[in-house]
């Protein structure tokens, strides 16, 4: 058993950054899956077939009749999945803060652990950590991003203007009361100087293959109502998963590397 008294042991316990990023990027990719399946089933006439009825547990089936249930479903699995995008990345930064606050710091030990035990309680400490982080009132979502202060100013004002866009469409309607600037990376494949933006394409003999990011964004005017195209939403998806939260995650791991004795 480990024990604090009489006798003191010290486990060192190292928190895998990379690996909280590893668990947005999987999050991320359920809900674009759900985003694949729904847009599939638009693109395919079968959506309104399949969710038009379903049959409850208790055996009911339940049925909207007289309703275009289909009109607007694209928007929807793109509204959707932006939304649950935003709300994974949110996560995500509360656990970068919490690791920051907690690194250097001592975890209290309130009962005798066996050496197994010492992970799933240290596991359960951090958890918790993270929930006050999540729960801070005084820490609205703009000012956890600022917390990162060694981001580029262009990811700050990238992030920024995604937690206006979720706040507009959950909170009014989908409709800003100021203008929202959302801007992107998007990543592209190019056949000499110019993009593909079709395949199957042509590639000529000689010719040459490369890939690489563009800058992209759009401007939600006040007062209209806001909407996302698919592919605006996959650059967004991008920008978050390979640009923004691979900086998040060094950032974390260079100011704690500061930290260490």
């Amino acid at each position: 058993m480990l024990t604090t008294q009489p006798e003191r042991t010290d486990i060192s316990i190292t928190i895998n950054v990379p690996a909280y990023r590893d668990q947005f990027v999987a999050e991320v990719a359920a809900h674009v899956a759900d985003l694949n399946n729904g847009v599939n089933t638009l693109e395919a006439g079968t959506f309104e077939q399949n969710a038009r009825r379903r049959t409850n547990a208790q055996g009911f089936t339940i049925e909207y009749t007289g309703t275009d249930i289909a009109a607007g479903g694209e928007q929807r699995q793109v509204e959707t999945c932006f939304r649950a995008v935003i709300a994974a990345f949110i996560t995500f930064l509360d656990r970068m803060i919490a690791v920051q606050h907690m690194w250097g710091q001592s975890i209290p030990i309130d009962q005798d652990l066996s050496l197994d035990a010492v992970v799933p309680y240290a596991t359960a400490y951090i958890n918790q950590k993270v929930l006050e982080v999540a729960r801070n009132r005084n820490l609205t979502n703009p000012k956890k991003i600022d917390l990162f202060s060694g981001l580029p100013d262009w990811s700050n004002k990238a992030v920024k203007g995604y937690f206006l866009l979720r706040r507009c469409l959950e909170h009014h309607a989908g409709i800003p009361d100021a203008d929202i600037n959302l801007q992107w990376k998007g990543f592209r494949l190019f056949v000499g100087p110019k993009e593909i933006d079709r395949l199957p394409t042509y590639l000529p003999k000689g010719g040459s293959l490369s890939a690489g990011l563009l800058d992209g964004g759009k401007l939600l005017a006040a007062g209209t109502r806001a909407t996302l195209s698919e592919q605006e939403l996959r650059d967004i998806i991008f920008s978050l998963e390979n640009v923004i939260s691979l900086e998040v995650a060094q950032q974390v791991i260079s100011s704690t590397a500061v930290k260490q004795p």
